[in-house]
C-alpha cells in the first residue's frame, strides 16, 4: 500500500471549511474514468446546502456509456453535472453558462437578504491531479497556476478573478488519510494519476490493472496481450528487452499504465 499524504494535502480541507462561509457556488471535479470513486465524500457534509457542479473532467479519455450512467445518476439527484475536457472549447462554454446560471439566482437570494454583489465566489475542488489547475488556466486565458501532471502541484489556497463576474478560489487537492486495505482503491487512483506511479511496485500493479480489466473489459485484454493476458508477450511484441534478450518488465509495466493513463489505448472506465 502506498503511504502518501503529503502535509498541504491534510491542510487543504481546513482551508475549505474556514472558506466556505465566503463562497456562493462549489464545482467539484471528478474523473470521468472513476466518478464515484473520485468523489470526496466528506465534501458533502462540509459543503452542506451550497450549490454544487459536478464536472466529469477528462471525458475524451473515459468509456462514453459510462459517462451517460452518471450524468444521469447526479440529474436524478438533482445536482448539475457536465462532461468535461480541458481540451474541448465546447466544454468551457458548457462550464461557464452552468455557472452562469446557477450564480443567477445566488445573486438574487443575497439582494433579497441586502447583499449587492455583481460577482459570484466559486471554489473549485477535487482529489490530487483531477485537473482544477488547467481549467483555471483556461477560464483565465492565461496561465495563472502551475500545472503538471503529478499529484500535489498545488499546495496553497488562492483568489483568482475569472471575469468580472466570477470570483474562482483554487486550492490543494484534497485524499484520503488512508485507503483502509483497499487495494483496488488504490489502483485506481494510481490509473488516473491521483498517487504517483513512483511510489508503486510496477510489474505487480500492472498485473493487477490487467486483473481489473479482465472484468470490465475482457476484449480488450484479450486483443492487447492474447488469451492468456501475458504482460511479458506485451512487452516483446513491442521490443522492450534487456541485455541477454529478455523482456524489461520495468519499461514494460510502466508504458503499460501510461498508455492506460494517457488514452493511447482507447476510452475506459476504471469502476
Amino acid at each position: 500500500m502506498i503511504n502518501w499524504y503529503p502535509g498541504h494535502i491534510a491542510k487543504s480541507k481546513i482551508n475549505i471549511k474556514k472558506q466556505l462561509p465566503f463562497i456562493d457556488l462549489v464545482i467539484e471535479m471528478v474523473d470521468a474514468r472513476l466518478p464515484y470513486t473520485s468523489h470526496f465524500e466528506e465534501l458533502d457534509n462540509l459543503i452542506k446546502n451550497k450549490i454544487k457542479i459536478m464536472l466529469l473532467n477528462k471525458s475524451d479519455l473515459a468509456d462514453e456509456k459510462k459517462i451517460a450512467y452518471w450524468l444521469n445518476f447526479y440529474k436524478q439527484k438533482g445536482i448539475p453535472s457536465l462532461s468535461f475536457s480541458i481540451n474541448d472549447n465546447n466544454s468551457i462554454n458548457n462550464l461557464k453558462a452552468c455557472i452562469k446560471k446557477q450564480s443567477d439566482s445566488v445573486i438574487e437570494k443575497l439582494k433579497q437578504k441586502g447583499i449587492l454583489r455583481n460577482a459570484i465566489r466559486t471554489i473549485i475542488v477535487g482529489i490530487p491531479n483531477i485537473g482544477k489547475s488547467s481549467l483555471i488556466n483556461k477560464l483565465v486565458r492565461k496561465k495563472v497556476v502551475s500545472v503538471a501532471n503529478k499529484p500535489g502541484l498545488t499546495r496553497q489556497t488562492q483568489w483568482i478573478r475569472i471575469s468580472k463576474e466570477i470570483e474562482l478560489m483554487d486550492t490543494p487537492g484534497l485524499f484520503f488519510p488512508e485507503i483502509k486495505n483497499d487495494e483496488q482503491k488504490e489502483l485506481q487512483f494510481i490509473l488516473i494519476g491521483s498517487l504517483p506511479l513512483e511510489r508503486c511496485d510496477l510489474w505487480s500493479t500492472a498485473l493487477n490493472t490487467i486483473q481489473l480489466l479482465k472484468g470490465l473489459y475482457p476484449d480488450f485484454i484479450c486483443r492487447e496481450l492474447g488469451e492468456s493476458g501475458s504482460l511479458e508477450l506485451w512487452g516483446e511484441k513491442k521490443n522492450f528487452k534487456i541485455k541477454g534478450n529478455i523482456v524489461d518488465k520495468q519499461r514494460t509495466a510502466k508504458t503499460f499504465i501510461q498508455y492506460l493513463q494517457n488514452g493511447k489505448f482507447g476510452r475506459f472506465g476504471f469502476e
